[in-house]
């Protein structure tokens, strides 16, 4: 899959407001491009993407489903290089804990 980054950062302000990091594009880019270049493997939950836009939309849009299932498309097409997304996070976390993988809680 192609991913295009820093388009969805700018064009959503309010996800950045939300999360407490303002800006036009994502200030842990550069973090995970480290952590990649290091073979460390980055996860996203597809469960919470999916939900995503009800709470990163601007407000007045939050009721529509349409948007909101579109708007968690756009993240899955904006992520950045080297996330992977997991299904559900949750079942994830367990099957890594049970291999003594270790997990670092980077959202707000």
């Amino acid at each position: 899959m192609k991913r295009i980054t820093g388009t969805h950062w700018a064009k959503y302000p309010t996800a950045g407001e939300i999360m407490g990091m303002p800006g036009d594009r994502s200030p842990m880019r550069d973090a995970i491009a480290t952590l990649a270049s290091q073979k460390v493997i980055v996860l996203a939950c597809a469960n919470s993407i999916r939900a995503s836009g009800g709470r990163f939309l601007p407000p007045d849009q939050r009721a529509d489903r349409d948007r909101v299932t579109s708007f968690g498309e756009e993240v899955r097409a904006n992520l950045l290089p080297g996330v992977e997304v997991v299904p559900a996070m949750i079942v994830s976390l367990q099957r890594a804990r049970e291999r003594a993988c270790r997990y670092i809680y980077a959202g707000g």
